[in-house]
Parts: structure tokens; sequence; C-alpha cells
């Protein structure tokens, strides 16, 4: 299987401000590619690779609007987004090319039929070869939509080459999604409910070690905790999760799988 996830980004008024809200609370780095302070990169774990994430700013230009989004691998821009439109995405933003010091990029936004967006990209090369993948501190990503059934079968399975399954009941239907060889369970697809964090959203979650600790932290720093840590399963396996909001209002989750617990 391909379409891994593999960059994400936070479009917020302020990336200086927020850099340092991430850098205290999850221990983040950061490196600023403009002298104007508009974009900030989330530097991988594993030295010499390739930025994980970007904080940008936000401006009147199409696709930077306040959002969080996670961006999926495809093997050409120029050939997926024709193929995504024929299912009813619309381009956000068009394919573009960027550099992140010495990394090259080419990707786009899309909104989704259900009007969820997220980003697409080539594969990250450096010196005209394509990198590996780095490490990234995101362990999940999810889109909370309306009529999940609807959206995956009638564009997210034909679109791209995931391993969907339903679980959870006809009433609140959880698909998940495996992008790889392994199983690993790096995604899912939920329907809105009243519950705290599940309005309409399409997001990603940042593994910890310690949830309760990190939440202790996010209020220490000026987030606001939405959701409380519960534990769910998923797949297979237990985890535990919870969502917060950062000072400029981007909501995210944590996320920490329990090693070797079932459901």
């Amino acid at each position: 299987m391909t379409n891994p996830f593999v960059f994400h980004e936070i479009v917020t008024p302020s990336p200086y401000d927020l850099s340092h809200f991430y850098g205290e609370v999850f221990g983040w780095q950061f490196q600023r590619i403009d002298d104007q302070g508009t974009l900030y990169a989330i530097r991988s774990s594993t030295p010499g690779c390739a930025p994980v994430g970007l904080l940008t700013k936000t401006s009147d230009e199409p696709g930077f609007s306040q959002n969080t989004l996670f961006y999926i691998q495809v093997e050409a821009i120029d050939t997926f987004l024709p193929k995504a439109v024929s299912f009813g995405a619309q381009i956000v933003m068009p394919a573009m090319a960027s550099s992140l010091g010495e990394w090259q990029y080419r990707l786009a936004v899309l909104c989704d039929p259900q009007g969820n967006h997220f980003g697409v990209m080539e594969a990250v090369t450096r010196a005209g070869q394509v990198a590996a993948l780095p490490e990234t501190p995101v362990d999940f990503n999810e889109i909370v939509t309306a009529n999940p059934s609807a959206l995956v079968e009638r564009f997210y399975r034909p679109l791209f080459d995931w391993a969907i399954e339903m679980t959870g009941s006809s009433e609140a239907p959880f698909y998940t999604i495996s992008t790889d060889q392994n199983a690993t369970l790096s995604g899912g697809i939920a329907k809105i409910s009243d519950k705290p964090g599940f309005h309409a959203y399409a997001g990603f979650y940042i593994k910890v070690d310690d949830i309760a600790l990190s939440l202790e932290k996010i209020a220490q720093m000026g987030g606001e905790v939405i959701m409380p840590e519960v534990t769910v399963p998923l797949g297979d396996e237990m985890v535990s999760i919870a969502m917060f909001t950062d000072p400029q209002r981007n909501q995210l989750g944590l996320i920490r799988r329990m090693q070797g617990v079932k459901p």
C-alpha cells in the first residue's frame, strides 16, 4: 500500500508565538524559513531528515485560512488532482513547488465532498534525490464528518491505496485507515456527534508518553482541554486519547498507544 500521511501543518495567525507553545509543551524544535516569520518548519527528531511539518501564517491567499492539515503522499500531483476532482474534490490551493532549506516539496490543498480540507504532496527530495520518510510526532489523523460512510465509499476508498475497515455501529460508524503493510492504524473517519471535539473537523493527534502531564502543560501554557483523557479501542489495540485547543484556537488531539493491551 502507498499514500501514507507524511506531513502536518497548522495555519494560524501568529506562527512565532505558537512555536513557543509547541516547543514548551512537546519539545518541538523549529526553523524559521523566511525573514517575515510567516513559516516555521517543524524539525524531525531524526538528525539529517526533512522537516515533518509547518506553522504557517494565515493570509487571504487560497489555502491559507486558519486550519490544521494533514498531507497524504501521492506519486504525481498533476495526475492525482484531476482524478480527485472527478470524485468530487475541489482544489483549494493548486499544485506549487516549495523549499524548506535544502528540502524540496511539491504540494496542493483540496477540499473533499463534505468540506474537509487536506493536503497532498509528492515525495520530498534533496539535491534531486528522494528523501526517506522522517520520524514524525504525529501518530493518528482523523476526519469527523456528517456522512462518513458516503465519504469513504465514494471518495477516499477509490482515491487512495488504503485498507479501510468499518467499526462501531451503523448509528455511530468509525472507519479505520491503514496505509502500510504491517496494518498500523494511522487514520480514521468518524461521524459528527454531541461529544466534545466531535464537530466537523479534520486534523491530527500528537503522540505523547503521558497524556495527563501533557494536558497539564497545555493548560499552563494557555491552551484549553476540550476532551479529557479517555481509553478507547482502535482496531486490535487500546489507546488513550484527549483533545485540546492551543492558545490560537487550533484543535488537535493527543494519543498514547497502550502496548500489549487488547480490547
